[in-house]
């Protein structure tokens, strides 16, 4: 399992695969920051662009794009009070108020940064979880 785990860090250090995360994570802010586009939308859309491509760096391109739909939805519901994903509506009720005292910039940090905490505490989790749950899988 570590064999593949440095396998798959040297593979996310090529030039390639950067290129695909920042792709997918500008994709992802976009259809996020759309109302009534979200995470599915995205790869919808990206799915047939990563035909004949390197499965590897599509699947860079899939987890930019879904590592940052997330955030992408949160800006327009701080600044414009206008869900941009379902997933995050709640963020209305603290970011829009916020945005009107002059926070905006603040409430916008704050979802970023919770965004980036939450999907590294998922990725942590599920590498503990995987040893368990591969003979189930497998």
């Amino acid at each position: 399992m570590i064999d593949s785990m440095l396998l798959a860090a040297m593979r996310l250090a090529e030039p390639g695969a950067i290129a695909m995360l920042l792709l997918g994570a500008t994709v992802g802010i976009v259809f996020g920051a759309l109302p009534g586009l979200g995470s599915i939308v995205a790869l919808s859309i990206a799915l047939p662009f990563t035909f004949g491509m390197d499965p590897m760096l599509a699947m860079y391109l899939f987890a930019g794009i879904m590592s940052s739909v997330t955030f992408g939805g949160s800006v327009p519901e701080i600044l414009l009070n206008t869900p941009g994903t379902s997933l995050n509506a709640a963020t209305c009720f603290d970011g829009y108020p916020m945005a009107q005292r002059g926070e905006g910039a603040r409430a916008v940090a704050i979802s970023a940064t919770s965004c980036f905490v939450g999907s590294r505490a998922g990725a942590i989790v599920m590498l503990a979880l995987l040893p368990l749950v591969k003979p189930i899988v497998f």
